[in-house]
């Protein structure tokens, strides 16, 4: 894994708004092995936000589940 892409991911969730937080979201979801526990924290304090934003009627807002920390993740897992 690129721990230069995953930060990426995880600074784009991070200023995302409710228009544009899919792809990120999405692929975060599918690498959360990878994410470390100050990552999660970072993430999971954007989701509370998202979550929060007010809502325009008929909007798809897809919730996130928390993220933590895989115990079996360590810096070997990382090419840069």
């Amino acid at each position: 894994m690129s721990r230069s892409l995953l930060e990426r991911h995880v600074a784009a969730f991070e200023a995302a708004t409710l228009d544009n937080y899919h792809e990120s979201r999405n692929w975060l979801d599918n690498h959360r092995f990878y994410i470390s526990s100050d990552q999660c924290n970072r993430l999971n304090a954007a989701i509370t936000r998202l979550d929060d934003l007010p809502k325009e009627v008929g909007l798809i807002y897809l919730g996130t589940n928390s993220f933590e920390a895989h115990p079996d993740m360590n810096e070997s897992y990382f090419i840069d």
